[in-house]
């Protein structure tokens, strides 16, 4: 028998469990000279983004942010059509929609090139929604090359240095 301690306890574990009854595993391919791709789940709840898969133009690129309810995907620049990348679409119930934006970013400014909505229902449907544009386009962070953490750290070392008398 099921004491009520161990109801309690498998409750807490299933409590615990990802609720995503279907997968569609979906192909895309960009439309605009790119080198990011942003996916916006509209309904975190009901779809989460898994793993991804690239293939020509973009099969360089990796995901740089995945949530479950974003995903952002980057890499050199593809030319319009040419790059393709495969994302695991996890879903508990029909329809699902996301938001998407296709964007050029050049090291300091993100450019919207393209954006908007796709639903699935059994087949696509498109619209131009899209409302995360103060996500897509904030400044990216520069890098700064290696050779500027090695000049700086040089500077560590002056205090050591002995002066000589005159």
């Amino acid at each position: 028998m099921f004491t009520l301690r161990s109801l309690v306890v498998v409750a807490a574990l299933l409590a615990g469990l990802d609720v995503a009854a279907s997968t569609l595993n979906q192909s895309f391919t960009n439309d605009f000279n790119t080198n990011e791709i942003f996916f916006f789940a509209d309904d975190p709840a009901n779809l989460s983004f898994g793993g991804v898969g690239f293939a020509g133009a973009t099969s360089a690129w990796t995901v740089t942010k995945n949530t479950g309810s974003t995903l952002v995907m980057g890499g050199p620049v593809a030319a319009p059509a040419q790059g393709l990348f495969t994302v695991a679409l996890n879903y508990v119930t029909q329809p699902l929609s996301f938001q998407w934006a296709e964007v050029y970013f050049s090291g300091t400014q993100r450019t919207l090139l393209g954006a908007g909505t796709l639903a699935w229902n059994g087949g696509w449907s498109a619209n131009g929604t899209f409302t995360h544009l103060g996500e897509v386009t904030a400044s990216g962070v520069v890098p700064l090359p290696p050779s500027v953490f090695m000049l700086l750290s040089a500077f560590g070392f002056l205090p050591l240095l002995r002066r000589r008398a005159s």
